[in-house]
């Protein structure tokens, strides 16, 4: 039992894309990624019946975001026009998630899965999709329309922006991990000072250690990484792309080590795209969000703010943005979209102010746990948050089915790594 479970939660973790196959039973819709996650849920609850109550005991204040999050998300279901479409959202983008939460934070106190193990599941569903987004680039083929035109590829997904928010957070998990894979932090304990240095002897460390059967995991890792950059750059997801970059600039700046040469290397590279006209002019029409992209986002704010106006406290319901959106929606040019493709304005219509509390509480809970002194693998899943709240300025980082699941899992290895060894408040 504790092996199927285990196994379960692998294979799941690996085939997150499976929501995107969807079947009724007994008239309720559903998805087999729904389908995993509950036969994982109710084996986990039957194998632990006994111990019921303590398989949901955590650290008070994290008690407290995940009730918060809950009962907002409760409340936008029952106060939704459309409530059969509003509890579907309800349980797939929230109380499965968490509930799987939990699970992993038990598997993980009790080591009956580890962190490398999911870090290695992950990766495997980016490989199936970042495979599946090659092969349309080369073959032009089962790209949706209309990015077919542009051959940006999507992978599995229905789009292309879809393929970067589920690659963006692996790219820096990856990286992290293939840093201290190839022991970086040794080198800087023993005192080098010279970036050049220090990459030097990892990049030495890498290569002699990538032929024995130990290490093989890093190479695993790198070729990872690159693939999963290529499928990105293909799907010219640039949100993802500039979310990645910025991230890994906050990596560097945030070691003492790093701080000087990645403030030095950041000013070079943008003294250099900025003095090429062609570069420049993309970047200021980006950064301004004056191109076609940023003009959408803009216009999606605006109407936004609008509708807020009228449903400032409760938002306008789990699932409802698009029908309430239609008496403000003035620029129709524009398609409607299914949410506002910006983490504090999606967070608002849908979960009202309950949840941007709920938020905020998230927000100082991770800062909080990370400026504290932590194992390493705290930063691991520090920096894939980050990398998602970025991204998530400009585009919707949560609201579907894997990007639930895929951020509650960074979270019960967050929380595991920086909270469970300590006693509870």
């Amino acid at each position: 039992m504790k092996n199927f479970l285990t196994t379960g939660v692998l294979v799941t973790l690996a085939l997150l894309p499976a929501y995107l196959l969807r079947a009724d039973i007994f008239g309720i819709p559903t998805t087999l990624l729904e389908v995993f996650l509950l036969v994982l849920i109710a084996t986990w609850v039957i194998q632990n019946r006994k111990r019921l109550k303590e398989l949901f005991v955590i650290n008070r204040q994290w008690a407290i975001f995940i009730s918060l999050v809950v009962l907002s998300a409760t409340i936008s279901a029952i106060i939704a026009p459309d409530t059969l479409s509003a509890f579907g959202i309800w349980k797939a983008y929230f109380i499965e998630p968490i509930l799987f939460f939990y699970l992993l934070v038990d598997l993980l106190r009790k080591k009956q899965i580890t962190n490398e193990k999911i870090i290695t599941a992950l990766c495997v569903g980016g490989l199936l999709i970042s495979f599946a987004a090659i092969l349309q680039w080369i073959l032009w083929e089962g790209i949706p329309i209309p990015w077919d035109i542009e051959r940006r590829v999507t992978g599995l997904f229905d789009y292309p922006n879809a393929l970067g928010l589920f690659l963006g957070p692996l790219v820096i998990i990856v990286i992290v991990r293939l840093i201290y894979k190839c022991h970086c932090e040794s080198g800087l304990k023993a005192g080098r000072s010279n970036l050049c240095v220090e990459i030097a002897t990892s990049f030495r460390t890498f290569c002699k250690r990538c032929g024995t059967h130990r290490n093989d995991k890093m190479l695993f890792y790198l070729i990872s990484l690159i693939l999963f950059i290529i499928a990105i750059i293909l799907a010219q997801s640039e949100a993802a792309l500039a979310s990645v970059v910025i991230t890994i600039v906050i990596m560097g700046i945030s070691y003492k080590k790093f701080r000087k040469p990645m403030i030095v290397i950041s000013c070079a590279a943008l003294l250099i795209l900025f003095s090429i006209p062609t570069t420049r002019a993309f970047l200021v029409n980006k950064i301004s969000l004056q191109d076609y992209s940023g003009q959408v986002r803009l216009s999606q704010w605006k109407e936004t703010s609008e509708l807020l106006k009228d449903h400032p406290i409760a938002g306008v319901g789990l699932s409802q943005y698009p029908n309430t959106l239609k008496p403000y929606h003035k620029d129709t040019q524009y398609e409607i979209f299914q949410y506002p493709h910006n983490i504090f304005l999606n967070i608002w219509v849908e979960l009202g102010l309950l949840g941007l509390l709920a938020f905020g509480f998230f927000c100082f809970l991770v800062l909080h746990n990370f400026t504290t002194p932590r194992l390493h693998d705290s930063i691991t899943f520090f920096f894939p948050l980050l990398q998602i709240f970025i991204h998530g300025l400009v585009d919707v980082p949560y609201f579907k089915n894997d990007l639930a699941v895929l951020t509650w899992t960074l979270l019960a290895i967050f929380y595991v790594t920086t909270i469970s060894s300590e006693s509870k408040k």
